[in-house]
């Protein structure tokens, strides 16, 4: 029960602020003049709000970031506003996150939600005296992975430094790995890192090796992406024609120990002893050859329908 006075003696309006949420309310108005009070008037009723209707993200939206906009109707008299984020729609698994809006103005970010995951979330509305029950939960899922812009697959000439691209997905940083081996374990294998969200980054001594693959990952404070696919890029021209005799297969003839094929699309590479003993076989363009001795070995490989060979001396 509430007995409010306005405070004017003319405006015929007054606003009452911090009226519970989802109630219903009788009122009536009386008028004061010295020392006589009216009548009161016949009551009226209102109800107040007390579920927050959201306008987005829509429901089972597909995330491409891990960094939402969030935007809802506003409850007039609202301080701020509370989300709940979890993974789970019953909402009490130990990942359980609540967040309030930093104004009572209907538009907020969020970020650092884990990649991946499927999350359900909902909003309530706050005052000082009482809080709004929670809306009806949504749903929104973020992405596993990021897609590698620049290098693209395949692109030749690329110089001694580089600025890589990939389609950022406002993770907090990011990590790329450079590698001669597609599967990212070689001796030569490289790491770098963003220092920012930016999502690029200049790697210099690119011409170290004739090619790289590359790829690259995300990172929030509590997750790590999955590496994207991998991509291949070449730092000099690649071996178009081998009907010239005098070209080069590998990048050094001699060689210690590894070789790096020049060649593209490569469906296999043999290497054999003098004694025609097989020593390697395989489809990648790095080889390592630590194992073996000092002497010479014949390479041969086939690419584009094509047997090619080369003897080659390792010191």
């Amino acid at each position: 029960y509430l007995i409010e006075r306005s405070d004017s003696r003319n405006w015929q309006g007054q606003t009452f602020e911090k009226l519970l949420y989802g109630h219903t309310f009788f009122w009536r108005v009386a008028s004061v003049i010295n020392n006589d009070t009216s009548e009161f008037s016949n009551y009226r009723t209102f109800t107040t709000e007390n579920i927050v209707g959201i306008n987005s993200p829509v429901d089972n939206y597909n995330s491409s970031n891990v960094s939402l906009d969030f935007r809802w109707n506003s409850i007039s008299g609202s301080r701020y506003y509370v989300f709940q984020f979890d993974t789970i729609p019953s909402f009490d698994s130990p990942i359980l996150r609540t967040e309030r809006s930093s104004s009572s103005f209907p538009e907020q970010s969020f970020g650092d939600f884990r990649f991946g995951a499927t999350y359900y979330w909902r909003i309530a509305a706050f005052h000082d005296l009482d809080t709004s029950d929670y809306s009806v939960a949504r749903v929104f899922t973020t992405p596993e992975t990021i897609a590698p812009m620049r290098p693209l697959e395949g692109e030749e000439y690329v110089g001694s430094s580089f600025i890589f691209r990939w389609d950022g997905i406002a993770a907090t940083k990011y990590e790329i790995q450079l590698d001669v081996d597609s599967s990212f374990n070689s001796d030569q294998m490289r790491e770098e890192s963003t220092a920012n969200s930016n999502p690029y980054k200049t790697i210099y001594s690119l011409d170290e090796q004739p090619y790289w693959y590359w790829r690259v990952r995300g990172i929030v404070d509590n997750d790590t992406s999955e590496w994207s696919t991998h991509r291949i890029f070449y730092t000099e021209e690649l071996v178009t024609s081998t009907e010239d005799k005098t070209v080069q297969l590998v990048l050094s003839n001699p060689f210690s120990n590894h070789l790096v094929l020049k060649v593209p699309n490569i469906q296999y590479a043999e290497l054999f002893d003098m004694n025609g003993r097989l020593v390697y076989e395989g489809e990648g363009m790095y080889i390592s050859t630590v194992h073996l001795e000092e002497g010479y070995y014949i390479l041969q490989m086939q690419t584009e329908g094509k047997v090619l060979s080369q003897m080659l001396l390792k010191k």
